[in-house]
C-alpha cells in the first residue's frame, strides 16, 4: 500500500512540475514578444524634420543618463508624430516624423512610449503604443546608449 501512495505522489509530482515548465515557457514566449518585434512592420527609420516643433510636447519620456524622448502628437496637416530626443544639456540629437512608411499608405495618430530596457547583450529598447491604420498596437525603438536612433518597428 505504500509503494501504491508512493507512486502515485510522485505521479502527482512529476505532473505539477510538467504544468510549472510549461507556464515558464509561455510567461518566457509572452515576456519576449513584448519586448521584441517579431513579423511586425519595420524596421523605420523615420523622416527627419528640419524644424523643431512649437509648444509642449505631448509627452516626455525619460530613457537614460539624461536623454529623454519627446512626443508631438501630429498637426492639423495629418502628417505623423514628431518624435525627438534631447541630452541633458536640452540639444537636439534627432528630430523625425515617425511615419510608418515613405509611401504615404498608412496614417501614425500617437505614439505613448511606455517604458525602457537595457538587456544584457542585446540592444537598448524603448516600449511603446501607437494609434495607426491598423488600430492599437505595439512599437519597439532602437536607441543607442549614445541617442542614436537605430530603427523603429511597429506591430499589426
Amino acid at each position: 500500500m505504500a509503494s501504491k501512495n508512493r507512486g502515485c505522489l510522485i505521479a502527482i509530482g512529476a505532473a505539477g512540475l510538467t504544468v510549472l515548465v510549461l507556464l515558464a515557457g509561455l510567461y518566457s514566449l509572452v515576456w519576449y514578444r513584448a519586448w521584441n518585434p517579431f513579423i511586425d512592420d519595420g524596421p523605420f527609420h523615420g523622416v527627419k524634420r528640419g524644424d523643431i516643433p512649437d509648444g509642449q510636447p505631448n509627452q516626455v519620456f525619460p530613457i537614460h543618463d539624461g536623454l529623454r524622448l519627446e512626443v508631438f502628437d501630429p498637426n492639423e496637416d495629418g502628417r505623423a508624430p514628431t518624435v525627438l530626443l534631447k541630452n541633458q544639456d536640452d540639444q537636439v540629437l534627432w528630430c523625425v516624423y515617425a511615419v510608418a512608411d515613405e509611401m504615404g499608405k498608412t496614417t501614425v495618430r500617437s505614439i505613448r512610449f511606455k517604458d525602457w530596457r537595457h538587456f544584457p547583450f542585446k540592444r537598448p529598447r524603448v516600449y511603446g503604443l501607437i494609434e495607426w491604420t491598423y488600430g492599437s498596437e505595439s512599437c519597439w525603438w532602437f536607441i543607442a546608449r549614445d541617442g542614436h536612433l537605430e530603427e523603429y518597428w511597429y506591430s499589426w
